[in-house]
Protein backbone atom coordinates (compact mmCIF):
# COMPACT_ATOMS: atom_id res chain seq x y z
CA UNK A 1 0.00 0.00 0.00
CA UNK A 2 1.21 3.46 -0.83
CA UNK A 3 1.03 5.96 2.01
CA UNK A 4 0.24 9.49 0.87
CA UNK A 5 -0.41 12.52 3.08
CA UNK A 6 -4.12 12.12 2.32
CA UNK A 7 -4.11 8.41 3.23
CA UNK A 8 -2.28 9.15 6.51
CA UNK A 9 -4.74 11.95 7.35
CA UNK A 10 -7.67 9.61 6.66
CA UNK A 11 -6.18 6.92 8.92
CA UNK A 12 -5.72 9.45 11.73
CA UNK A 13 -9.15 11.06 11.47
CA UNK A 14 -11.50 8.24 10.44
CA UNK A 15 -14.11 7.20 13.02
CA UNK A 16 -12.80 4.66 15.49
CA UNK A 17 -14.26 2.74 18.40
CA UNK A 18 -12.49 1.33 21.43
CA UNK A 19 -12.47 -2.47 21.30
CA UNK A 20 -9.92 -3.30 24.00
CA UNK A 21 -10.38 -1.47 27.29
CA UNK A 22 -7.54 0.40 28.93
CA UNK A 23 -6.33 -1.00 32.24
CA UNK A 24 -8.10 0.49 35.25
CA UNK A 25 -4.76 1.50 36.75
CA UNK A 26 -1.67 2.57 34.87
CA UNK A 27 1.23 0.11 34.89
CA UNK A 28 4.38 1.58 36.42
CA UNK A 29 7.58 0.95 34.48
CA UNK A 30 10.65 2.78 35.73
CA UNK A 31 9.75 6.45 36.12
CA UNK A 32 6.63 6.22 33.94
CA UNK A 33 3.00 5.19 34.14
CA UNK A 34 1.81 3.34 31.04
CA UNK A 35 -1.51 2.28 29.59
CA UNK A 36 -2.93 1.31 26.23
CA UNK A 37 -6.13 0.30 24.49
CA UNK A 38 -7.24 -1.08 21.15
CA UNK A 39 -9.35 0.54 18.45
CA UNK A 40 -10.99 -0.52 15.22
CA UNK A 41 -12.24 1.59 12.34
CA UNK A 42 -16.00 2.06 12.05
CA UNK A 43 -16.08 -0.25 9.02
CA UNK A 44 -14.06 -2.81 11.06
CA UNK A 45 -11.35 -3.05 8.39
CA UNK A 46 -8.45 -1.34 10.19
CA UNK A 47 -7.01 -1.84 13.67
CA UNK A 48 -5.21 0.65 15.88
CA UNK A 49 -3.66 0.90 19.31
CA UNK A 50 -3.38 3.93 21.56
CA UNK A 51 -0.52 4.18 24.01
CA UNK A 52 -0.21 6.54 26.96
CA UNK A 53 2.95 7.31 28.89
CA UNK A 54 3.15 9.76 31.80
CA UNK A 55 6.17 10.53 33.96
CA UNK A 56 5.59 9.86 37.66
CA UNK A 57 7.13 13.14 38.89
CA UNK A 58 6.96 15.53 35.96
CA UNK A 59 3.32 15.81 34.86
CA UNK A 60 4.25 17.83 31.77
CA UNK A 61 6.27 14.86 30.47
CA UNK A 62 3.75 12.65 28.65
CA UNK A 63 3.07 10.98 25.31
CA UNK A 64 -0.23 9.88 23.81
CA UNK A 65 0.08 8.10 20.49
CA UNK A 66 -1.95 6.39 17.78
CA UNK A 67 -0.44 3.30 16.19
CA UNK A 68 -1.88 1.84 13.00
CA UNK A 69 -1.69 -1.97 12.75
CA UNK A 70 -1.86 -2.79 9.03
CA UNK A 71 -1.95 -6.43 7.95
CA UNK A 72 0.63 -5.99 5.19
CA UNK A 73 3.18 -3.90 7.09
CA UNK A 74 4.70 -3.56 10.52
CA UNK A 75 2.96 -1.14 12.88
CA UNK A 76 3.12 2.58 12.09
CA UNK A 77 2.94 5.25 14.76
CA UNK A 78 0.84 7.86 12.96
CA UNK A 79 0.71 10.68 15.48
CA UNK A 80 1.90 11.41 19.00
CA UNK A 81 0.86 14.22 21.35
CA UNK A 82 3.60 15.26 23.78
CA UNK A 83 3.95 17.55 26.73
CA UNK A 84 6.76 20.05 27.16
CA UNK A 85 9.21 17.42 28.34
CA UNK A 86 12.35 19.49 28.06
CA UNK A 87 14.46 20.78 25.28
CA UNK A 88 17.45 19.63 23.33
CA UNK A 89 19.42 22.66 22.31
CA UNK A 90 21.17 22.28 18.97
CA UNK A 91 21.49 26.03 18.71
CA UNK A 92 20.85 28.27 21.75
CA UNK A 93 19.26 30.88 19.45
CA UNK A 94 16.83 28.32 18.03
CA UNK A 95 15.84 25.78 20.73
CA UNK A 96 14.23 22.48 19.80
CA UNK A 97 10.41 22.52 20.14
CA UNK A 98 10.34 19.85 22.86
CA UNK A 99 10.27 22.70 25.36
CA UNK A 100 6.69 23.37 24.21
CA UNK A 101 3.60 21.18 23.97
CA UNK A 102 3.95 19.55 20.57
CA UNK A 103 2.61 16.97 18.15
CA UNK A 104 4.70 14.51 16.13
CA UNK A 105 3.29 13.30 12.81
CA UNK A 106 4.42 10.59 10.42
CA UNK A 107 5.07 11.45 6.77
CA UNK A 108 5.01 9.27 3.65
CA UNK A 109 8.77 9.82 3.33
CA UNK A 110 9.42 8.34 6.77
CA UNK A 111 7.28 5.29 6.04
CA UNK A 112 8.99 4.77 2.65
CA UNK A 113 12.35 5.05 4.42
CA UNK A 114 11.39 2.35 6.91
CA UNK A 115 10.91 4.80 9.78
CA UNK A 116 7.62 3.94 11.49
CA UNK A 117 7.80 6.66 14.13
CA UNK A 118 6.58 10.23 13.61
CA UNK A 119 9.42 12.72 13.54
CA UNK A 120 7.81 15.78 11.99
CA UNK A 121 7.16 18.17 14.91
CA UNK A 122 4.54 20.89 15.27
CA UNK A 123 4.30 23.13 18.35
CA UNK A 124 0.70 23.41 19.55
CA UNK A 125 -1.39 25.64 21.81
CA UNK A 126 -4.37 23.24 21.61
CA UNK A 127 -3.57 21.79 25.04
CA UNK A 128 -1.59 22.72 28.12
CA UNK A 129 -1.81 19.62 30.30
CA UNK A 130 -2.08 15.85 30.00
CA UNK A 131 -5.84 15.96 30.67
CA UNK A 132 -6.42 18.56 27.93
CA UNK A 133 -4.13 16.67 25.55
CA UNK A 134 -5.99 13.40 26.11
CA UNK A 135 -9.38 15.03 25.46
CA UNK A 136 -8.05 16.74 22.34
CA UNK A 137 -6.36 13.51 21.17
CA UNK A 138 -9.59 11.47 21.46
CA UNK A 139 -11.45 14.13 19.49
CA UNK A 140 -8.66 14.59 16.92
CA UNK A 141 -8.32 10.88 16.12
CA UNK A 142 -12.12 10.54 16.17
CA UNK A 143 -12.75 7.97 18.92
CA UNK A 144 -16.53 7.93 18.95
CA UNK A 145 -17.10 5.88 22.11
CA UNK A 146 -14.42 7.45 24.34
CA UNK A 147 -17.03 8.69 26.86
CA UNK A 148 -17.97 5.08 27.66
CA UNK A 149 -14.42 4.32 28.82
CA UNK A 150 -13.42 7.79 30.04
CA UNK A 151 -16.50 9.40 31.65
CA UNK A 152 -16.44 13.19 31.46
CA UNK A 153 -13.91 13.28 28.64
CA UNK A 154 -16.24 15.41 26.56
CA UNK A 155 -16.29 18.18 29.15
CA UNK A 156 -13.82 20.94 28.50
CA UNK A 157 -12.38 23.34 31.02
CA UNK A 158 -12.48 27.13 30.92
CA UNK A 159 -9.30 27.45 28.86
CA UNK A 160 -10.06 24.94 26.14
CA UNK A 161 -11.71 25.59 22.78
Amino acid sequence: MEYTKEKIKKLITEEKIITTSPRRDFKITGQHQRNEFGLISKDEKRSYRVFIRKHLKFQENFSIGLIYLPQEHSSIQLIRFNGNHGETVDNPNNPHPHRDFHIHKITPEFIEGGINEPREVEVTKKYGSYEQAFRYFCKFVNITNAEKFFPGIGQTDLFEE
